[in-house]
């Protein structure tokens, strides 16, 4: 019998495809409110029951409340975690839930699609993930920042976003590094 693929799209593209849907519209407010997320044609299963209190320290994140959900692209699961205040989003976290094979350019084709992508910083030296930050910008979206944290297992990798929609950097660890600087 004919197997017919899950999807033509490459499971980096459907999430890059994501990411700029996500960002802000320039002409719009800094981030979105609740209902406005939830609402957005981007694929993603919220749970129910809006966002929640939550201590989202383990994260290093101050937000108050966060809402979570998963989304699939291509047979590739993510959990995901959105986090802000009452009133607005301001982070979403992407965390892949198995490995595949490593040599997926995501920023790549976020880029492809029309956004600036800039590294502006590079997260502390580690032997089996890389964490670095890098700037989303263009003229018909508000800058956003975005931490690319890939575990390395051989040939396999593991992927993690962070989206931070209202352009913030968290704050600085002491081991991260400028672009430029020590290997950075």
């Amino acid at each position: 019998a004919e197997r017919k693929p899950v999807s033509t799209t490459k499971p980096h593209q459907a999430l890059a495809q994501t990411v700029v849907d996500l960002l802000t519209p320039a002409t719009g407010g800094a981030t979105y409110d609740w209902k406005t997320l939830t609402a957005l044609p981007i694929g993603i299963t919220w749970n129910e029951g809006g966002p929640k209190p939550t201590d989202l320290s383990f994260k290093s994140d101050p937000n108050p409340v966060s809402q979570s959900g998963d989304v699939s692209f291509s047979g590739r699961k993510f959990s995901v975690l959105a986090s802000g205040t009452p009133a607005a989003v301001k982070t979403l976290y992407f965390d892949e839930g198995g490995l595949h094979p490593k040599g997926e350019h995501l920023l790549g084709v976020v880029y492809e699609k029309g956004i600036a992508v800039k590294l502006v910083r590079c997260g502390p030296v580690y032997t089996e993930s890389t964490n670095n930050w890098y700037s989303l910008t263009s003229a018909k979206t508000r800058p956003a920042m975005i931490l690319q944290s890939i575990r390395y297992d051989g040939n396999q990798v593991q992927d993690s976003y962070t989206l931070r929609l209202d352009g913030t950097l968290p704050a600085r660890d002491p081991r991260d590094r400028n672009p430029g600087t020590a290997g950075c």
